[in-house]
């Protein structure tokens, strides 16, 4: 007996063929749909970075260039991105919206496009099959530079070895010619103690304790101190000069180095020595703990020399004693200090030898904290 084939077995070829065709077809344009959406992402990261680049140049004008330029160090679908000075808008960022242009900018808007209109849409190789050859993708980017400023009064006494410090904690090493109690009137007190910034003990001696700024440190952030004023002197027989430590004819007074000054090459209070200019500004980061056995010493830092005390950018560690004067440099370029990871406290002081005590004079400084983010 001879057996007809069913007709039913072609039919389920054809469904096969027909259901892997569009098969084949979905896969391919999950293809391209994976790179489009590749490129959004790197494209949302570029305008991102150029924002964010852009708000750095808010101070000297240079926010359009550095856009620019963060889209050219990145890419978006393996090119460089293409940033046109229209594309950067500077403007103002009030709580939740942004305007172009206003008296003080502290925003820049980062407009980012691969488009074909400016020929460069992200190339589609399956999806030319239905007629769409590319994709245009576009992002926007807004970064806010937010500014906390306060200003602080800082008198010559301030020590910073008692930063941070409770009150009747005790700090310097006495006056090397210091013989008994008030045999030299110009250095009645041995030590420097800690207490209410501003007070006086019985004796009349000033607490030695220096000032905190009141500002919601953030790690990263960047200080900048402006504004200084005033003179002091770290011996009232010596003459008054301004926070760099220097005098009127640009002669260093002197430096100090803890170390020559107790012949131990231990640091007081848990902080590193220091080598810098005589009276001038120093400051220093805690975090929350008293200083005291915080953990490892940090180094010391050195400003003795002009090109030492010349920075433009410094990362003190917590802990670590540096240089601020009057926040420039010889050549009046604005000196920035980057705040160190775990900072919750930052305080200013002045530079001497020991004896803080009988100092006389002070400064007066605003401090500056700028955050960038992306705020949009």
């Amino acid at each position: 007996m001879v057996t007809k084939r069913s007709r039913r077995s072609g039919v389920v070829l054809i469904y096969v063929l027909l259901s892997m065709t569009v098969m084949f077809g979905l896969c391919s344009m999950a293809v391209d749909l994976g790179r489009v959406q590749a490129a959004k992402t790197e494209l949302r990261r570029t305008a991102d970075a150029a924002a964010l680049y852009g708000c750095q140049g808010l101070a000297n004008g240079t926010s359009v260039a550095k856009a620019i330029q963060a889209g050219l160090d990145n890419q978006v679908d393996g090119q460089a991105l293409t940033i046109l000075p229209g594309d950067v808008t500077v403007g103002t960022w009030s709580g939740s919206t942004f305007t172009a242009g206003g008296t003080s900018p502290n925003a820049v808007r980062v407009k980012a496009y691969r488009t074909k209109a400016r020929n460069s849409a992200i190339p589609l190789v399956f999806a030319q099959l239905i007629g769409q050859s590319t994709c245009d993708v576009n992002a926007t980017s807004i970064a806010w530079q937010n500014n906390q400023a306060n200003t602080q009064y800082v008198a010559a006494t301030s020590n910073p070895y008692l930063a941070g410090e409770p009150l009747g904690t005790r700090a310097s090493v006495p006056d090397p010619g210091y013989e008994g109690p008030r045999v030299n009137p110009e250095h009645p007190w041995q030590y420097d103690w800690a207490g209410p910034v501003g007070g006086h003990m019985a004796s009349g001696e000033a607490y030695g304790s220096p000032p905190e700024f009141p500002i919601s440190l953030q790690a990263g952030a960047a200080l900048q101190l402006t504004n200084v004023t005033g003179q002091g002197s770290n011996d009232p027989d010596l003459p008054l000069v301004n926070a760099d430590g220097l005098l009127p004819n640009g002669n260093i007074l002197g430096v100090y180095d803890d170390e020559a000054a107790t012949g131990t090459n231990t640091s007081e209070h848990g902080m590193s020595n220091i080598t810098a200019p005589l009276n001038a500004l120093i400051g220093v980061f805690l975090d929350n703990n008293v200083p005291d056995n915080d953990g490892a010493i940090p180094p010391s830092l050195d400003f003795s020399t002009e090109a030492e005390r010349n920075y433009t950018n410094i990362s003190p560690e917590l802990r670590q004693p540096f240089l601020i004067g009057n926040g420039m440099t010889s050549n009046g370029e604005q000196q920035t200090v980057i705040v160190p990871k775990g900072a919750t406290r930052f305080y200013i002081a002045t530079m001497d030898g020991h004896e803080w005590s009988n100092n006389v004079g002070g400064y007066t400084a605003t401090i500056t904290q700028s955050t960038i983010s992306i705020v949009q």
